[in-house]
């Protein structure tokens, strides 16, 4: 019956023909009947409909949806309009979960809770998992005053305020690895940007914890995060610094007066990641001029200007200091060969 459904897992899924079956297996060895597993097709063209169409019929506890290709955060937005549980919760179909650390916590979420945060451990791509050791890590709960503290945090790329809480095995960032109330989702209307392509996942949980007082929290490591080593987010493909533009953009928009200084030193980090991951990238084909013309014309942007003017230079981290200087001053050729060297080197930005 769906109005027994306690939890709600979403699982989004695009081509995931290869990794998903470990993903599904991991959720379907939680032993309760009072959750359900909402598999999002978005549009995949390898074999993934067929794979998932098989543990459908193998597990009732499993719904499977198709739709057309619209990206993660229309996939996880369609998944939260067709959950019925109380909570919900979401994995990446590249991941996987610890089933009795998610076990305890499903035992542990009471009404009282806004949102349920669960430790984390980052694998290589390819590792079949991880055996846990039994022992009990630290856990706690944030109040009203650090709920605030954590939604300012959102908009720090360096994260500072975040490592020291949860014991480091706290992801803030993403929406993996974490409990949200179904009546505070759809009651605030609180949905992922479909709009942009980064940053999405920040949004969701700055708007979410707008409303929400108390977060508990398990640092025991429940989720399993498989990190490529060259990942989508390194690797060069036209249109980031715009996805970075928007990203941004799309902050300011629900930024609160009393965030805004922090968000200065997000717009000024999203322009840094730009000419990183677009403009300055050893990859990028085009040509000098082509590069320095975009690369300024997104620098001359008033929602990038702005951040330079309210933020902060001297606030990023040291390996960043430098090209923050020379971003702020609009000196693209230096900004390029830093970075082409800091690429040469793999010094992290």
């Amino acid at each position: 019956m769906a109005g027994d459904i306690f939890a709600s897992f979403i699982v989004p899924i695009y081509n995931g023909e290869l990794w998903l079956g470990k993903c599904i297996d991991s959720i379907t060895r939680l032993d309760r009947k009072d959750i359900e597993i909402i598999l999002v097709d978005d549009g995949s063209e390898d074999g993934t409909v067929e794979l998932c169409e098989n543990y459908q019929r193998i597990d009732g506890r499993i719904r499977f949806f198709r739709k057309s290709n619209g990206g993660v955060s229309s996939a996880r937005n369609f998944g939260i309009l067709k959950a019925r549980g109380k909570w919900i919760t979401f994995v990446d179909s590249d991941d996987s979960i610890i089933a009795d650390v998610y076990g305890y916590v499903l035992s542990e979420l009471r009404e009282e809770y806004g949102l349920f945060m669960v430790g984390y451990r980052k694998l290589p791509e390819g590792s079949r998992g991880y055996k846990r050791d039994g022992r009990t890590l630290l856990g706690g709960c944030f109040k009203a005053e650090d709920v605030e503290l954590i939604r300012e945090g959102l908009l720090d790329q360096e994260g500072k305020y975040f490592k020291r809480l949860g014991g480091g095995k706290i992801d803030f960032y993403s929406p993996w690895a974490k409990f949200y109330r179904q009546t505070i989702i759809l009651g605030k209307q609180v949905f992922f940007p479909e709009h942009i392509k980064m940053g999405e996942d920040r949004i969701f949980n700055y708007q979410y914890l707008k409303y929400v007082s108390k977060i508990y929290y398990t640092a025991q490591e429940g989720y399993c995060y498989y990190q490529n080593v060259y990942s989508f987010m390194n690797a060069y493909s036209e249109g980031k610094g715009i996805n970075c533009l928007q990203s941004a953009g799309a902050f300011w928009q629900v930024i609160e007066d009393k965030h805004k200084r922090a968000w200065a030193q997000y717009s000024i980090r999203q322009y840094l990641f730009a000419l990183k991951l677009d403009y300055c990238h050893p990859d990028n084909p085009k040509k000098f001029y082509c590069r320095r013309r975009e690369a300024l014309a997104m620098r001359n942007e008033k929602i990038i200007d702005e951040g330079f003017r309210r933020g902060n230079i001297f606030n990023l981290r040291p390996a960043a200091l430098p090209i923050g200087l020379l971003a702020k001053g609009r000196m693209f050729g230096l900004c390029n060969l830093l970075l082409y060297i800091k690429a040469i080197l793999k010094i992290r930005l």
